[in-house]
This record gives structure tokens, C-alpha cells and sequence, in this order.
């Protein structure tokens, strides 16, 4: 007997299978993933140049031309316009787009077939009867105008066509593909961001939508080098294979274990570059690790930049700085990066002349810094306003090697790092015998001054004033003459002892000659300014 809820059951099932099918084809077809989207972005302020043609094949004369606003478009079983059928009908639309430099997203729905083209790059090739699911791509353009060419084909039943775009900043990482079995067949289970290729799953899954075994992964990504050669790394367990612009680099398809690491090398220019990675877990344990290195020498700071602010590896992009000195803004190191929850490594080798050193650093936010990698001399590991830190009296002869951590919160990033012989302590006192407390503490680099007629800062005054500078400078063995010009007094001592003795109203110069081991030594020099014009100026040279 005929049971309609049976078979309207069946009906619902059936449907739910065609479509089922129909989304997979979709994918098999597509070169870019599918993911969940609202509707697409407006593409550009500029209309589009709309060709309508009363057949599938996109053949023939038009019969419709017009201006389309925009690509967006849910005719369902109706007709674009006069003398356009319902089904079996085509379009194309063309446009001059400007774009930005740096990475799009192109995202699109159609029922039935799309093709997006970007110059002569083929972007979206999903031409087939398909029912109306989102699909997205991403493609570097380079900056300036762009056509863009977009062709549409309606076979029967509904017709939609929608298309859009927008530029990747600071949210862009890699496109995940995690599939529910290990040969990346079929539909993806999960279309994910990853923020770097570095995980140790192992016996879990990924994801509840994957099993803990038996699934594999595809990551893909448009990244920017430095011109020079590199070392891509991937360890795994188990397969893994990685491509840079399409030449396979690693290739280790097959069941391991870790401790692995897999390497290939490649000469790279300056332009982005599409790094694809694959991998498969059969069983056991699950780890993937994808990282590089530049090969070839740095002149400067070797840079090492991740998109978190944990630094967990691989780095995203390593390049040769050749000083540390950046003021990023609210905008990211490079446009492909996050501006907020970055990280950057930097290490060298520096040779200093034997002394003493400040060693300085101003950022915003977090810092570290350390010395021969092991003397940890500036741990600032918190947010910060580009706050300045210092270390002064640290003795350096020869070369040595320092490491340069920084990481940004959010707002502004901003960090500057610099090293300089140990400078003067300088107290300044508002009376001519260097009594009570000084009205300001500075440091400066070198004794050299002339205020003329006025006061050295604002709350001092012009004349009759004091100041002592002390410092601790390391000096060969030898003899050593110490040249001072100053207007008025001045005391000069040299650990401790009083090596020249001057303390009245004069002007002209003076010199005095001792011998030094090497060494660390203490230089004082006391001076008293009583009136008329200041000034007073240290230096020494090994007779």
C-alpha cells in the first residue's frame, strides 16, 4: 500500500544524496578549497561589462548587453532579463580592477558552472553542473590594474552567480584541507587557518570532525623571501612531501617515526612564492613540522619573524636586517603578516674593542636579550609602552654573540636595539661645591660642552653651578695623557687618586700624564662653572 511519510522519507534522503554527490564533484573538480562564507565582498567600484547569450556555450551573438553593478545574482527559476531563457542560458563579465600589492581571496557561489580569470591566470575553474556551494582561492597580484574575466553557464533549475574579493592583512596563514582518510581523497572534513605547520598530535585527532588515525592534510600558502638560497625542513610522522611553486623539495611519503628531518634547497627571488605542504598519519603518533632557513650569509641581524607571539617554529619568513630598528605602526613586518601577535628572533656575531658597554634596547612590546647565548641581560618579557632598558658596565673584548627576542601584543609595534661604550654618569648640582642632592642625573657619551652664557637645563642656573661625571673605561697597558679644556675649575681623579687639581675660576687647558696597567680604571672628573661663559671638554690618548 502507498505510505506517503515513507515515501516522502525517501524523497528527502534521495534529494539529500544527489546533493551530497553533487558537492562532492564540486570539490573533486575545484583547485581551491570550499568553506563556509557569508556573501562575498563587493568587488570594485567599477561596474561590470555584462554579455548574455541565449545558450550554455557562451557561442554566438549576444542577446542581452548591459552595466551589472556587481557579480551577485539569484535569478532562481527566472531569467536575467529580456530574451534570456530561464535555463541553458550563459554570461561573461569583464572589468579593469585595481588591486593593491599582496595576497586576495576570491570567493564565489555559483549554480551551475563558474570560471574566474585574473589576466591570464585561471583563479576559479569550477565548470560543471553544481549545486550553489561557496568556494574560495588565494592569489598574490601584484599592485596596479588587473582584468578580471568572469564566465557563467545555467544548465536547469536554479541559477545564482555571485563573486567577490578582498586582500589578505594579518589574517592570512596557511589554508588547511583536513581529510578523513590518509590519500586526501574526496571532500575535506574541515577547511581550516593554520597559523604555522607545527603540531605534535600525537595519538589525538587534529579536529572531532577526524579520526585520531587514518587522515591527511594539505597546507598551502603564498609567502615572500628575501633574494637568496634557502633550506626547506619538514619532519613528520608519518608522510609528508612539500612543494615551492610547484618543484617538489621533500618527498618522504612514506611510514616514520620522529626524530626525522627532511630537507631540500631552492634559489629564491623576491617574488611571493606558493609553498604547498601534504601529509598523511596512519597510525601511532602524529606529528608534522614544516620550517626553513636562509642558507647563504647575513651581513647584518639574521631575522627570524613567526606569526605568534610564542615563537613556536617553524618562522614564517627569516631575511637579514641590518640593524634593529623598526617602527611598524599598527601595520605588520611584512603585508602578509599579522600586525598584532607577532614575534621576530634576531641574532649576530658583533667584535668589540676591550671595554665597557651599554647595552639598550627600546620596545613595545615584550623584549629579551642575551649575551653569548647564555647571559640572559634584559628580560622585559611583558607589554610595554616603547619602553627603553638598559645595561651599563658590561665588558666586552672581542667578538661575541647576541640574540634579540621581541614580540608584539597589540597597537603600535615598535623596537630599537643598540650597544655603546659605557657612557658618563653625570650629577648636576645648583651650587659651585658639589653639596646635597643633584637637581638631575644624565648620561652622556663623551665629555665635550660649551653652554656658552646659558645653563647646561632649565632649573639650573647660568652660573655658579656644579658637575662630577664618573665612568669605567678599560684601558691597555701604557702611558696615558689626559687632555682638559674647561671654563672655570676642574678636579680630575683616576681610581680614586686626584690626578689634576685645578678648582678656581680660569679658562684654558691643561694635561696630565699616568701610567695604567690594563684594566678596568675609575675616571672622575669634577667642574665648577662660577660666571660668564661654560664650557669643559675630556679626552686622553696612549703616548
Amino acid at each position: 500500500m502507498f505510505n506517503p511519510k515513507k515515501s516522502k522519507s525517501v524523497l528527502i534522503k534521495g534529494l539529500r544524496m544527489v546533493m551530497q554527490a553533487s558537492l562532492a564533484v564540486l570539490i573533486l573538480l575545484l583547485a581551491s578549497p570550499l568553506v563556509a562564507a557569508a556573501a562575498p565582498l563587493p568587488s570594485s567600484e567599477h561596474p561590470w561589462r555584462a554579455q548574455y547569450y541565449a545558450n550554455r556555450s557562451l557561442s554566438g551573438s549576444t542577446v542581452l548587453t548591459r552595466m551589472d553593478d556587481s557579480i551577485d545574482f539569484d535569478w532562481g527559476h527566472g531569467s536575467p532579463g529580456s530574451g534570456i531563457p530561464a535555463d541553458n542560458f550563459s554570461a561573461r563579465w569583464n572589468q579593469d580592477a585595481w588591486f593593491d600589492g599582496g595576497t586576495y581571496r576570491f570567493t564565489a557561489r555559483a549554480d551551475d558552472g563558474l570560471r574566474v580569470w585574473v589576466d591570464d591566470t585561471l583563479v576559479i575553474d569550477a565548470w560543471c553542473d553544481q549545486q550553489a556551494s561557496w568556494m574560495t582561492r588565494d592569489v598574490y597580484i601584484s599592485q596596479g590594474m588587473h582584468p578580471v574575466q568572469v564566465e557563467y553557464y545555467e544548465h536547469g533549475g536554479g541559477a545564482v552567480v555571485q563573486l567577490g574579493w578582498k586582500r589578505l592583512q594579518g589574517e592570512a596563514g596557511w589554508l588547511a584541507e583536513y581529510y578523513d582518510n590518509k590519500n586526501l581523497e574526496g571532500a575535506p572534513a574541515l577547511v581550516r587557518t593554520d597559523a604555522a605547520i607545527n603540531f605534535a598530535w600525537e595519538g589525538d585527532s587534529p579536529d572531532p570532525r577526524l579520526p585520531d588515525d587514518q587522515f591527511s592534510a594539505r597546507w598551502t600558502r603564498m609567502l615572500s623571501f628575501p633574494a637568496g638560497a634557502y633550506r626547506f625542513h619538514a619532519a613528520a610522522d608519518d608522510g609528508v612531501r612539500l612543494w615551492v611553486d610547484g618543484q617538489l623539495l621533500v618527498n618522504a611519503w612514506y611510514l616514520q617515526r620522529l626524530p626525522n628531518d627532511h630537507w631540500g634547497d631552492l634559489v629564491m627571488d623576491e617574488e611571493p612564492h606558493q609553498v604547498r605542504v601534504e601529509y598523511f598519519e596512519d597510525g601511532g603518533g602524529a606529528h608534522a613540522h614544516v620550517w626553513w632557513e636562509r642558507l647563504d650569509g647575513f651581513s647584518g641581524w639574521k631575522g627570524e619573524y613567526y606569526d605568534n607571539q610564542h615563537m613556536y617554529w617553524p618562522p614564517v619568513m627569516t631575511r637579514d636586517d641590518a640593524e634593529i630598528n623598526f617602527d611598524w605602526g599598527t601595520a605588520p613586518p611584512v603585508d602578509w603578516m599579522p600586525d598584532d601577535n607577532f614575534a621576530v628572533r634576531w641574532s649576530r656575531e658583533m667584535t668589540f674593542e676591550p671595554g665597557f658597554y651599554r647595552i639598550a634596547v627600546r620596545a613595545d612590546d615584550g623584549v629579551r636579550v642575551w649575551l653569548d647565548d647564555t647571559r640572559l641581560m634584559i628580560d622585559k618579557w611583558q607589554e610595554m609602552d616603547n619602553e627603553l632598558h638598559y645595561v651599563d658596565g658590561t665588558y666586552l673584548d672581542g667578538t661575541h654573540r647576541f640574540k634579540v627576542e621581541y614580540f608584539e601584543q597589540n597597537g603600535n609595534a615598535r623596537i630599537q636595539f643598540w650597544i655603546v661604550p659605557t657612557p658618563w654618569k653625570a650629577e648636576y648640582f645648583a651650587n659651585t661645591d658639589l653639596n646635597g642632592e643633584p637637581v638631575f642625573v644624565r648620561l652622556h657619551e663623551n665629555l665635550d660642552f660649551n653652554w656658552g652664557y646659558g645653563a647646561p637645563f632649565p632649573g639650573l642656573p647660568a652660573d655658579e653651578f656644579s658637575i662630577r661625571w664618573t665612568t669605567p673605561q678599560s684601558f691597555e697597558a701604557g702611558r696615558y695623557t689626559f687632555n682638559i679644556t674647561a671654563d672655570d675649575g676642574v678636579r680630575l681623579y683616576v681610581d680614586g687618586e686626584l690626578a689634576l687639581d685645578n678648582w678656581q675660576a680660569a679658562n684654558g687647558s691643561e694635561s696630565v700624564t699616568r701610567y695604567l696597567p690594563a684594566g678596568e680604571h675609575a675616571i672622575v672628573l669634577e667642574y665648577v662653572e662660577q660666571t660668564g661663559i661654560a664650557q669643559v671638554q675630556l679626552s686622553w690618548y696612549n703616548r
